[in-house]
């Protein structure tokens, strides 16, 4: 069976990271006018994982923003060049203890680094892929259904190589 390419993440995934990050995500499909999040997670599914986790991460950094006088929330959850990218907006941040600011900083990097070796439309291991001149991280049954090659030379031609004993 192909793996498409669908560029919409399945609805269920979305409603639960909004189930379970309703503080974090409160702007999830609002006024496009006024959020990024209005259009959801522009990313497929496959990186539901890296991103829940983040989620759940970030959720416990600020569980204490309240008796600070700061705030977080997610402006925007996308893939851009083939990598995740999860984009936050901090309130009163000068009021956010800066080992706050540092955790969260880490934990952001190391879900777009997960996301960097991982399909984003299956959730298996994947690499970056390029078919024109759009960028995405997918593996090798995903690339091979979508018309995409290998950005790494020596993956390219250890792909066609496999394709040829197929």
């Amino acid at each position: 069976q192909k793996q498409k390419l669908t560029q919409e993440p399945v609805q269920e995934l979305e409603q639960e990271l909004v189930e379970n990050y309703p503080d974090l995500l409160r702007d999830f499909r609002d006024d496009s006018t006024k959020t990024a999040l209005a259009w959801g997670c522009e990313c497929d599914d496959g990186w539901f994982v890296p991103i829940n986790k983040a989620l759940n991460l970030i959720k416990w950094a600020v569980k204490d923003r309240s008796e600070y006088g700061y705030d977080v929330k997610v402006a925007q959850i996308k893939e851009k060049f083939g990598e995740l990218r999860i984009y936050l907006h901090f309130i009163d941040a000068d009021n956010m203890p800066q080992e706050v600011g540092d955790i969260i900083s880490c934990i952001v990097h190391t879900a777009e680094q997960e996301a960097s070796n991982t399909c984003e439309v299956s959730g298996v291991i994947g690499l970056l892929c390029k078919r024109g001149s759009w960028y995405k991280t997918i593996s090798y049954e995903v690339s091979r259904d979508n018309g995409y090659e290998p950005v790494d030379e020596e993956t390219r031609e250890r792909w066609k190589e496999r394709d040829e004993t197929q």
